[in-house]
């Protein structure tokens, strides 16, 4: 790392080269340049991937840059060539659950479920989904449930009065993101005398979601 020690910028840097030099694939008895055999003497464990990793990220994530630090995660998060079974599930558990994480703490809007990265690019649902062999309706799920998140934790004690099952926000989001379990509990906590007045037909609304 640089003269930092919790500088771990450079650290990944050389390790992301380090593995594109090392999954060059040379013929028989050619000459295997420095570098390459460096790399290959000197590889990582899954942990020490996956560490190395988490590190960057938390140091982008403070840093404010938080779609860098997916960048960072979903980059370390691929396994490489002659990688075993086990060791890919490793590091692609370790990319979904930083991917999540960090959408969980930083994302402000649904939008279109990318992730905008200054200089790289926009990183859609789809590319992370094919890095993390993931369906693409599953990652969409991720930024809803992150959003879902983030609606109940900005709710302040007197929004609670107001709240109804017709309009609430984090209950929409959670039925989206295929959080059952919380929309349940917010649809009980939520449903109130006026939802079911009439009680020979409700509002369409409230038996779509007592449904």
């Amino acid at each position: 790392h640089s003269g930092e020690a919790f500088d771990f910028e450079l650290a990944w840097h050389l390790h992301q080269s380090l593995e594109i030099h090392a999954a060059f694939s040379y013929p028989p008895h050619a000459h295997v340049p420095p570098l390459s055999l460096l790399a290959r003497r000197n590889k990582l464990s899954v942990s020490q991937k996956c560490l190395l990793g988490s590190q960057y990220s938390s140091q982008l994530e403070m840093a404010g840059q938080w779609q860098m630090a997916c960048y960072v995660s979903l980059c370390s998060s691929v396994p490489s060539a002659g990688d075993s079974q086990d060791v890919r599930d490793a590091l692609l558990g370790f990319g979904a659950s930083s991917i999540r994480g960090l959408l969980s703490r930083n994302l402000q809007g649904k939008g279109d479920a990318s992730i905008a990265v200054p200089g790289v690019g926009k990183i859609t649902s789809a590319d992370i989904a094919a890095v993390l062999d993931k369906t693409e309706e599953e990652v969409r799920r991720w930024f809803c449930e992150a959003l879902a998140w983030r609606v109940r934790t900005n709710k302040r004690p007197s929004d609670s009065a107001s709240r109804r099952i017709f309009q609430d926000e984090e209950l929409a989001l959670s039925m989206e993101s295929g959080a059952w379990e919380r929309a349940h509990e917010l649809l009980l906590q939520l449903l109130v005398a006026d939802d079911v007045e009439h009680v020979i037909k409700p509002p369409e609304r409230t038996l779509q979601l007592m449904r």
